[in-house]
């Protein structure tokens, strides 16, 4: 397989929704024991912060002495895992640009000196954007792309659903191809 970053994001989403349909309906709360070598402790507080909404819950006394096992057994296992995970890879896309992911792309390229670190996102023109999505592919950020979609699928279905006419790296290209077909109320765009 070449790696294509936005595809590997696809392909791990993908999998990650179809094994969270599985254990949604198995209501399995163990966790699998690769994880205790998979995650790390922070891995697993951001997880509990994810749960909690940013703030960790009043129940948990100390993260700070409990060990891996003893958090994965307060976060519920796979079951409460992979939700985190999906909306981790949901994530990895370089939409919407903030002025974190140009820091951290222009870092891990080493080009501290480039231009687009200093220059306010506000003022960046289609140049600036074309060179943001240059350094994205080469650092091997995935890109944001537009399905077309029957009405019925929802967000939790996109990403184990096939689009209509593949994908698209921008939604106008998407909503031309909609626009030109006469059953077009039966259809959405969906980004992934």
């Amino acid at each position: 397989m070449t790696t294509n970053p936005t595809k590997d994001r696809l392909l791990i989403l993908c999998y990650l929704t179809f094994l969270q349909n599985l254990l949604q309906a198995k209501r399995d709360f163990r966790y699998c024991e690769i994880l205790l070598t998979l995650l790390e402790k922070e891995d697993l507080i951001a997880v509990i912060l994810w749960i909690g909404e940013g703030e960790l819950p009043e129940d948990l006394t100390d993260v700070e002495t409990m060990d891996k096992e003893e958090l994965l057994d307060f976060i519920g296992g796979d079951f409460i895992v992979v939700p985190y995970l999906i909306e981790y890879w949901k994530s990895k896309t370089d939409y919407p640009v903030t002025p974190e992911k140009v820091h951290h792309i222009l870092t891990r390229l080493q080009l501290q000196n480039h231009y687009l670190r200093e220059k306010n996102i506000p003022d960046w023109d289609p140049y600036d954007y074309s060179n943001y999505n240059t350094l994205c592919e080469k650092a091997g950020i995935p890109k944001t792309v537009y399905g077309i979609f029957d009405n019925d699928v929802s967000e939790e279905d996109k990403y184990i659903t096939a689009p209509l006419h593949g994908f698209f790296h921008h939604e106008h290209q998407a909503q031309t191809l909609l626009n030109d077909r006469e059953d077009k109320e039966s259809y959405k765009i969906l980004m992934l």
